[in-house]
């Protein structure tokens, strides 16, 4: 059985492997690709529900006219994600602090096209520090 064939039988093979300290026959190469791979999917999540939290933050604090109990909930949540990849990872935090102008621009376009609120009245920067926006207890006003 190959990578290309049946990628999860690969992956147990590769593992047994290992176990059994064979070496020299592991697929070295398509192994690293995949480790490699591994730590992008996570920095890609991680930036996605960075997005998400920021879309949420703008809508808590441009529609305060219309918040529930239901938004709170989902901001615990997307920072409950946030911070579970960090406990796993602490090195994608420094990623993310990075990563955050971007996200910010993200959110500013999906916040715009969900509620119709201009863009021009949205900051161009994020106003939140990145500890304010995964604290449990701030919420923007």
């Amino acid at each position: 059985m190959t990578y290309e064939t049946d990628f999860y039988a690969w992956t147990q093979e590769q593992a047994q492997l290992m176990r059994d300290g064979r070496n020299y026959e592991i697929d070295y190469v398509n192994l690293l690709d995949e480790i490699e791979c591994l730590g992008n999917s996570n920095r890609r999540h991680l930036e996605r529900f960075l997005t998400t939290l920021l879309q949420h933050l703008l809508r808590y604090q441009y529609m305060s006219g219309s918040r529930c109990r239901n938004w709170l909930m989902v901001i615990r949540y997307y920072r409950d994600f946030i911070s579970d990849i960090f406990e796993d990872s602490p090195s994608l935090k420094t990623k993310a602090e990075e990563e955050l102008p971007e996200c910010w621009i993200d959110a500013v376009r999906y916040f715009v096209l969900e509620t119709g609120v201009y863009e021009e009245k949205v900051p161009e920067v994020c106003p939140w520090t990145f500890e304010q926006m995964i604290d449990v207890d701030f919420f923007p006003e």
